[in-house]
């Protein structure tokens, strides 16, 4: 084990629609994520991560900050349920098109686990907020490509969604009564 920590650190700022990636139709949901790709490429050029591979299928930004085997940990805001100014989510959770496109860029880094995790305010329903924000769509997307290495925790508890399946457990046990 290592004597020090990696502090390789990783900010991200995209600018999201009002629309949530479960409410959107194929065709606006494959632009949004080309939006979001495109962001993302951009800053991982700019930051001059894997340049001489940018324009291939071999273009892995992260495996700069990212190695074979290493532990992923991705800390989107997964705050609450519902946003009780009677306004969207977008303040408080991080937009599912950004996640699975990180998500996506971190796979090619060949990680041996990837964990996305939040601990949403003690009132959330987080069975609605991964409804709502489309989290479901990404778990079940994921599930399908038979990806058993992402983990989907919610760090009030003590289950969580392994092997990209949501457990009656993870959901149920986040909310508060």
């Amino acid at each position: 084990m290592k004597d020090t920590i990696n502090e390789n650190v990783v900010y991200l700022s995209i600018g999201t629609g009002k629309k949530l990636f479960n409410a959107l139709g194929k065709a606006e949901a494959n632009y949004c994520n080309k939006k979001v790709f495109s962001g993302l490429k951009n800053i991982f050029s700019l930051a001059g991560w894997d340049k001489e591979n940018i324009n291939n299928k071999f273009w892995n930004p992260l495996g700069e900050i990212i190695k074979p085997g290493d532990y992923v940990l991705m800390k989107p805001n997964w705050v609450s349920h519902e946003n009780k100014s009677g306004n969207d989510l977008d303040c408080l959770v991080t937009n599912a098109h950004v996640i699975k496109n990180i998500i996506d860029f971190v796979i090619r880094a060949t990680p041996a686990r990837i964990v996305i995790g939040d601990a949403p305010v003690q009132g959330c329903d987080i069975r609605a907020l991964f409804k709502k924000a489309g989290y479901e769509v990404l778990v079940e997307y994921y599930d399908n490509k038979n990806y058993p290495y992402i983990e989907w925790k919610d760090f009030r508890t003590k289950s969580s969604v392994k092997d990209n399946r949501i457990s009656d457990s993870f959901l149920y046990n986040a909310t508060d009564s």
